[in-house]
């Protein structure tokens, strides 16, 4: 297939502009366009960066605030489906993808092998940057079970995460694109998870690659120990909590979903609380989010 049907989207929020500069530099001689979803700040500095950018050829869309990643990736893909792009390649603001990762995953969608028309995204093999480890990823098995596998082959998987992320622009519209009430954490998961539930794939690719920092969690890595720790913010801390229960209570959601998740979620808050710098802030967090899906199950709309 031709870089031609192919455009990059890039969603940010207040970036740092080397590891952007570095992401978008990789796409320059992969696909024909990059469109730049900003969901952050307008300060000065990002004006000087913008002006640069736009002399390369980025195209900008503002979103006056953070409207959420959801929302800006249907923006986007909206655009981009305007203007022609059969393919979307999603992007975080933190990650690099591999030389020739976008004709690996493009060719995904005309395999032999697979239903070209079934095919929803293609995703690389994620490779965290900090503690330069492959990623494991979700796959179903038998009873519509979840688990994490390394990827060391083609295969389909259950969901992957956004950034990375080819998507047939057609299909991300179609399917109504991501939730936005999710805002933030498990966008990508549910997305992925509901269009699977309509008869789509998702194929992962290990033969493409993205280094990719984890969302905004820092790590903390302990003596004599390999492990590493993610700590992350309060805000995402309580949308994890919240939007991997909402998720549970979806019709398309994995059998074994909330127990999976149950797991992620004593482990993030455990983190959080004793190994956290702003504890108290995670407490709060842990609680915030327990009201609100309690209020939830009881019928209030509570707005994300």
């Amino acid at each position: 297939m031709s870089r031609d049907v192919v455009a990059g989207l890039i969603v940010i929020f207040n970036p740092c502009y080397d590891k952007l500069e570095a992401l978008i530099a990789s796409l320059e001689n992969e696909i024909s366009e990059i469109v730049l979803v900003n969901n952050g700040e307008r300060n000065l500095l990002y004006e000087q960066k913008k002006i640069s950018l736009e002399a390369k050829g980025v195209t900008f869309v503002e979103m006056n605030g953070n409207v959420g990643v959801a929302t800006a990736l249907n923006v986007g893909v909206q655009r981009l489906g305007a203007a022609g792009y059969e393919y979307c390649w999603l992007f975080d603001q933190d990650s690099v993808p591999k030389m020739g990762s976008a004709n690996t995953l493009l060719r995904n969608f005309s395999s032999q092998k697979n239903d070209d028309s079934l095919v929803a995204a293609a995703v690389p093999v994620i490779v965290d940057s900090i503690g330069q480890q492959n990623l494991p990823m979700l796959v179903e098995g038998q009873g519509r079970k979840v688990r994490e596998v390394l990827i060391t082959k083609r295969r389909e998987v259950a969901a992957a995460i956004t950034s990375g992320m080819m998507v047939k622009t057609k299909i991300w519209l179609e399917t109504g694109g991501a939730k936005e009430r999710y805002f933030i954490d498990f966008v990508d998961t549910e997305w992925c998870f509901r269009v699977r539930s309509a008869g789509y794939k998702i194929m992962c690719d290990p033969e493409s690659t993205l280094f990719h920092i984890l969302g905004d969690a820092s790590p903390q890595k302990f003596k004599h120990s390999k492990r590493v720790l993610r700590q992350r913010p309060p805000m995402r801390t309580y949308h994890f909590i919240r939007n991997g229960f909402f998720l549970a209570s979806e019709p398309y959601a994995p059998k074994n979903w909330r127990n999976y998740v149950i797991k992620k979620i004593l482990k993030i808050a455990l983190v959080g609380i004793v190994f956290g710098p702003r504890r108290l802030a995670q407490c709060s967090a842990i609680i915030t989010a327990t009201m609100h899906i309690l209020r939830a199950r009881l019928g209030a709309d509570e707005k994300i």
